[in-house]
């Protein structure tokens, strides 16, 4: 005898959307150095091993994969929106000897990212520690960044993104600590917060709107910029700009310090880079540095002094 399952509609609704929530992956999963990359695996009980397999097999579009214990955790290719936080347990280490450890391609202008409490290291050779190409907005928080063979940081959307950089550390980098160049049509608004860019071969922050269309304005407040082999904080627009306000390249420059570079401040062709309470003390070359086509606007509350130069442009 064929004996045939009856199942009613409600019971079917039920299946159907287990199996769809299945397909579509899970809003939020844990990690664990002692965890295992297996199909179901994701729970605090039962951890995956690598960000990269929670990616690409565990996770939702849009959820978190949270850091259980200190461990290395491998290098990860973003291409959906998704958060990865360690919220104090330990050093999540991310390390790669080649290319970027974690490069973001999410498209869309409701993508987001989020990064926090993440160690990522080039070990002397990788290129890039973040590396992005598009996002709608992106958040690095309480991370450490270094040993990259190029820059720390390079941010080249070529879209609209929002940008947050709180409390990270960009240090030891052949290139610039955090570089931001929106290629295209890209465009950028962001601050950088309570973060250092420091001992770099490039500058600690360098922001470029020279290969956009787009407008690019930045508020650095409370950072340091200091000890880099070039300057402490750069900016560079498009050319052509005649007045401040055809500039495509904003920078305000709050309460930060950059001692010890070789520039202080450097505002290049296309660019404004607005002071207010800052410092640029014992830089080689000069604290302040206006280029032709660049422009500088200070509240006059600043202290500037450079080994190379007398002068102090803008005025304090």
């Amino acid at each position: 005898m064929t004996t045939i399952a009856v199942v009613s509609s409600a019971a079917l609704a039920v299946l159907l959307a287990c199996g769809s929530a299945q397909a579509a992956g899970i809003n939020r999963a844990w990690v664990s150095g002692h965890g295992t990359d297996a199909a179901g695996c994701g729970a605090p009980t039962t951890p995956c091993r690598s960000l990269q397999y929670v990616h690409d097999h565990i996770i939702a579009d849009g959820g978190e994969i949270d850091i259980l214990d200190p461990a290395g955790y491998g290098a990860i290719f973003i291409t959906k929106s998704l958060s990865i936080v360690n919220d104090g347990v330990g050093t999540a280490g991310i390390q790669s000897t080649s290319g970027a450890p974690i490069s973001i391609n999410v498209l869309g202008a409701g993508s987001t990212v989020t990064l926090k409490g993440l160690n990522i290291d080039g070990l002397g050779t990788a290129v890039t520690g973040i590396a992005l190409s598009a996002v709608g907005k992106l958040t690095i928080s309480d991370c450490l960044i270094r040993h990259f063979a190029n820059d720390a940081v390079d941010l080249g959307p070529t879209s609209t993104t929002t940008l947050a950089i709180i409390r990270v550390t960009a240090a030891d980098n052949g290139g610039d600590g955090f570089h931001v160049s929106p290629v295209e049509n890209g465009s950028l608004t962001g601050i950088v917060d309570h973060s250092y860019g420091i001992d770099n071969g490039g500058s600690g922050l360098a922001v470029f709107g020279a290969n956009t269309t787009g407008k690019i304005n930045v508020t650095a407040t409370n950072d340091n910029f200091s000890s880099n082999g070039d300057g402490g904080l750069v900016a560079q627009g498009a050319p052509g700009a005649e007045t401040v306000e055809e500039v495509n390249t904003i920078v305000i420059a709050k309460e930060d310090v950059a001692d010890y570079d070789q520039i202080g401040y450097d505002a290049k062709i296309g660019s404004v880079i607005v002071f207010s309470r800052s410092e640029a003390l014992i830089d080689s070359l000069d604290d302040t540095l206006i280029e032709s086509g660049g422009f500088g606007q200070s509240f006059n509350n600043n202290e500037f002094f450079a080994v190379g130069s007398m002068t102090s442009d803008p005025p304090h």
